[in-house]
């Protein structure tokens, strides 16, 4: 099976990740276990893309300062090819404060920073790629993803996709997130599909001819301890699986067999393996069950793939 070539265009945060709540106004509160790393809706699905197997060119933006260059080789060491500009400003920061039931709550330090069109980047390469993704702040990168055979867009971005009058294959949305609603008709260019997640629940799709369908989520491994990036992990998955080729009516029966040799925690002290065979949505349900079994914390490794199978570990 070819290796594809997926695009991320979009923006990548510092994250500093704990445990805990985020203090109200007044408070003062304590994160347990931090860590950091390069995280952000770009920054982790374009590892996410990598550690599904896929060749990603992540065009984005970077700080001119020390923690930018740690963005960058936090993510080359996930195998993601890092085509960023500069900027003279410090990069980006936030805080992710996982509660006790698994939810998290972000403050991000600094405005979103992602590629324009300007920058120096090879944005040619784009027509390259068998699919991008885009969660950019730019409608010119976003004409310029465009180019690539496939492409998938987040409504958290719905302003800068009406801006650029360009028609997205694939929408990504949330039935739970009031911010990426949309009613796909009433856009002045409709995509060529939407898809609603629905977090537990799985979640729907509707074709822009009026087809309909839905996914039931896959059962949790483990205990559900954080929630960062399962949103962003579902459009990974998803985009590589049309990067291969596999659409929706193509789409049949294919297996994954994926060992989970650590429970989605931090502390890693449990062992699962698990097997799941998709059908109906096929390929397209991979975005689902990544969204649940794969998060930004586990450290995905490509395997093999051939077929309508991939096998990994995580």
């Amino acid at each position: 099976m070819t290796r594809p070539r997926v695009a991320v265009v979009g923006h990548v945060e510092w994250v500093t990740h704990g445990r805990g709540l985020m203090p109200r106004p007044g408070e003062i509160t304590y994160l347990a276990e931090p860590f950091d790393e390069p995280a952000g809706g770009g920054g982790v699905t374009a590892a996410q893309v990598a550690k599904l197997g896929a060749e990603c060119l992540f065009f984005t933006a970077l700080g001119g300062d020390a923690t930018g260059d740690a963005a960058a080789a936090g993510l080359e060491a996930q195998g993601v090819t890092v085509l960023a500009a500069r900027r003279p400003e410090p990069h980006v920061r936030a805080v992710s404060a996982t509660g006790p039931d698994g939810d998290r709550g972000i403050a991000v330090i600094g405005g979103p920073v992602s590629a324009r069109i300007e920058d120096p980047l090879p944005w040619d390469d784009l027509a390259g790629c068998d699919a991008a993704y885009f969660t950019g702040h730019d409608s010119a990168t976003l004409a310029a993803a465009r180019r690539a055979p496939v492409l998938v867009v987040t409504t958290r971005r719905l302003h800068v996709l009406m801006e650029s009058g360009v028609r997205a294959d694939v929408l990504i949305a949330s039935d739970d997130d009031p911010v990426e609603a949309v009613d796909p008709a009433a856009l002045p260019v409709p995509p060529a599909l939407t898809v609603w997640t629905q977090g537990a629940r799985g979640g729907r799709y509707e074709h822009d001819g009026g087809g309909t369908g839905r996914w039931e989520a896959a059962p949790l491994p483990g205990e559900a301890v954080d929630s960062y990036g399962a949103g962003d992990s579902f459009v990974a998955g998803l985009t590589v699986g049309l990067a291969r080729g596999l659409g929706l009516e193509e789409s049949r029966h294919p297996s994954i067999d994926r060992s989970i040799d650590r429970s989605i925690d931090h502390t890693h002290t449990h062992t699962h393996t698990t097997r799941l065979t998709c059908d109906g949505f096929g390929w397209w349900l991979i975005g689902g069950l990544v969204d649940w079994w794969i998060g930004w914390y586990a450290d995905g490794d490509y395997v093999s793939g051939s077929g309508d199978s991939i096998v990994f570990t995580v």
